[in-house]
């Protein structure tokens, strides 16, 4: 059966205008602190990269949401290896919890623990960060890096987009992730780089991954 081109015509636009509709591409806010970024970039500076701290909230109240464990540990993958990927092609020497000698293992990580939950307060620009200047001196004692890459997924929980065949209504879901990611001095606790992103759509979704990937876009 043959279908006139107009006809086929109509199917792809509303095909088309369904998808700009439910879906939205991530949108990254901007990197400050370039100069000083590809100046450091030059040096070769060691980076201490944190576990990404990450929260589910309802969409609706805000409330905090129980995240089921196998969802936390892909996207810790995905933010982990992201950032430890761009980290490195820009010229940075990246380190985790895994370079650190076994005889620091303790230490260490209870720093990096409580380092990573306070994750909110490091990423402000307008938090006070002094409270945390001993933590992030000894995480530079025991790593020998100089720079901390601190990085955070909020994530909204709500509805997905839908569209109702009969009458043509399309709405866009109520799901959102926000991700920052910032570089600071582990001496003064003072930032070096920042970036955000920001989709509509879940941490599982392939967006998700694009904002991750765009957020990181870091690289010379």
């Amino acid at each position: 059966m043959r279908f006139p081109i107009i006809f086929i015509f109509v199917l792809i636009s509303i095909a088309s205008l369904f998808k700009c509709a439910t879906s939205t591409r991530p949108v990254v806010t901007g990197a400050t602190g370039k100069a000083d970024f590809e100046e450091t970039m030059a040096k070769g500076e060691r980076v201490f990269l944190l576990p990404p701290q990450i929260t589910f909230e309802s969409a609706s109240t805000e409330k905090i949401l129980p995240i089921d464990a196998e969802n936390k540990t892909q996207i810790n993958i995905i933010m982990t290896s992201t950032a430890f990927e761009e980290l490195h092609k820009a010229g940075f020497q990246v380190l985790t919890q895994d370079s650190l000698k076994s005889d620091s293992e303790f230490v260490s990580g209870t720093i990096i623990q409580r380092l990573t939950e306070e994750a909110r307060v490091l990423t402000s620009q307008t938090k006070d960060k002094s409270p945390l200047l001993p933590l992030l001196n000894q995480l530079a004692d025991i790593s020998g890096a100089n720079i901390l890459c601190v990085h955070t997924v909020r994530a909204k929980i709500g509805s997905g987009a839908t569209y109702n065949s009969q009458t043509g209504s399309m709405a866009q879901g109520t799901n959102s992730s926000a991700i920052k990611v910032i570089l600071l001095f582990l001496e003064n606790g003072d930032m070096l780089w920042r970036n955000e992103a920001f989709v509509r759509d879940e941490p599982s979704s392939r967006n998700f991954r694009k904002a991750v990937k765009m957020l990181f876009k870091i690289s010379k």
